[in-house]
């Protein structure tokens, strides 16, 4: 403005109140209008094979081209003969690669670090992989590789091994598959294969036998892929191939077992984990022919009469699966309390693969397919993120407020209204907070419900004799 005389100006706060998103995610078979799911939200993937993969807290995600485990206090991770895990950040920016071995993980200052385990006496790198127990002082060599030589070690040392415990596999079949140790390092159960039985191990179970011992073995049901054990020992959790059954086994103080439960299903267990490692929490099964169930064995159902959650079938997509193949994930995956979880992940072993994302509150599910092997899955301690196939997802929970799935973004514009209205078909550029986080969105519509305009005075006088009022105008 030019002259003394002056005209004020306003600039105006707009405020936008962002009430609802709409994804172009399709969302299939709610069963309660009244309780909306979660929503899985695709974030970024990855353009390798994938075979399972891990969470270190909320920070990092592990994926394997193989068989691998990290300790429940993130302190050690292990990786199987000939194969590559791949360290990304929750981002998505690789860190590193690790190669076949049992590493320590070191984390300071921000940074993560892998110092492999080295035999006693500390000269040669400990190049075996396992799984380890709930305290992290122990690692079962993985049977599925080792076969009979297989042991179990202690990792007491800061990067060595400390010392080694053996398994008398007398009167076994030789070959094995999966593996589970107990919190303490105390019992393990082994499934045999191609036909076989699962078999559980006690240290110390006999006088003059091996350091760990058969006290149990359930009766031959064929090629055994899947165990899931309870931190205590308490419940076995198994299934096999080709055999249409799920069984529960429970064992008692004196460490006498018995099958409680024996669960039809519609085909072999291909997929198999627990929720809760200490209560069993909820049951995920993914089968050899393309049926998922989801049981609930803490609220509605208990471990001798599980609760059915879910039975998705093999039929077409959006009524099942879309697929005959095998579910190969969730396997070995840890300690996902139900409490915390609401989305949880199945995936298959073919090529293409497929995997489909449950809400198990809501019973709502997704289906996606990538070429290439993408069996891995895995889902956060907290449940802020899953893993599935080759992709990295996180989760929208429903508002508190509406019970919609919904993000909240917060930010503002400025603009200047001068002599007229500010024209609303224009673009309005929205400055985000400072925050330490980005949500990107590839489609989509933002629906504005509301604008509220705040008007501030600022007077573009600046003489300070004028705003003093010692001059006036005549």
């Amino acid at each position: 403005m030019e002259g003394g005389g002056g005209m004020n100006a306003r600039e105006w706060l707009l405020i936008l109140s962002i009430l609802s998103i709409a994804f172009s995610v399709a969302v299939i078979a709610i069963a309660d209008a009244q309780q909306y799911p979660a929503i899985p939200v695709q974030m970024w993937s990855v353009n390798h094979e994938t075979y399972t993969a891990l969470f270190i807290r909320e920070d990092y995600v592990v994926v394997f081209t193989a068989h691998g485990d990290i300790d429940l206090g993130y302190r050690y991770i292990s990786v199987y003969p000939g194969s590559t895990a791949y360290v990304y950040r929750i981002n998505g920016s690789l860190v590193t690669t690790l190669s076949a071995g049992t590493y320590r993980i070191v984390e300071s200052g921000g940074s993560i670090q892998f110092v492999k385990l080295k035999y006693p006496g500390g000269t040669t790198n400990y190049d075996r992989s396992g799984f380890f127990s709930g305290n992290g002082e122990w690692l079962v060599e993985n049977p599925q590789y080792y076969g009979t030589e297989a042991r179990v070690a202690l990792l007491g040392g800061d990067t060595e091994i400390l010392g080694f415990r053996t398994i008398d596999f007398n009167n076994t079949a030789g070959t094995f598959y999966p593996v589970q140790i107990d919190y303490h390092g105390r019992y393990i159960a082994i499934g045999e294969r191609p036909s076989g039985r699962v078999l559980l191990y006690k240290y110390c179970a006999k006088p003059g036998g091996g350091d760990y011992d058969i006290i149990w073995n359930s009766t031959v049901i064929g090629d055994i892929r899947r165990i899931a054990m309870t931190l205590d020992a308490k419940y076995l959790v198994y299934g096999a191939l080709s055999h249409p059954y799920l069984y529960i086994a429970e064992r008692d103080e004196n460490d006498a077992v018995s099958v409680i439960a024996q669960i039809p299903l519609e085909g072999g267990v291909g997929a198999l984990t627990i929720t809760d490692l200490w209560n069993i929490g909820y049951i995920l099964v993914g089968t050899d022919n393309g049926h998922i169930y989801i049981f609930d064995v803490k609220y509605k159902g208990t471990p001798s009469d599980p609760y059915l959650v879910k039975h998705i079938s093999n039929a077409t997509y959006p009524e099942g699966t879309g697929t005959t193949g095998r579910f190969y994930n969730p396997f070995y995956n840890r300690y996902s309390p139900p409490e915390n979880i609401r989305l949880v992940a199945f995936s298959t072993n073919t090529n293409p693969y497929v995997s489909i994302i449950v809400d198990i509150h809501n019973k709502t599910f997704w289906r996606y397919t990538g070429s290439g092997l993408g069996r891995a899955t895995a889902i956060s301690l907290e449940g802020n993120y899953l893993f599935a196939g080759r992709s990295l997802f996180t989760t929208v929970n429903p508002d508190v407020q509406s019970g919609n799935p919904r993000v909240r973004f917060s930010g503002t514009t400025y603009f200047n209204y001068g002599e007229k209205p500010y024209e609303l078909s224009q673009p309005i550029v929205i400055d985000a907070d400072s925050k330490d986080y980005h949500v990107y969105f590839t489609s989509g519509q933002v629906k504005l419900t509301g604008i509220l305009s705040i008007s501030r005075p600022v007077t573009l006088i600046t003489d300070q004799t004028i705003k003093e009022g010692k001059l006036g105008t005549m």
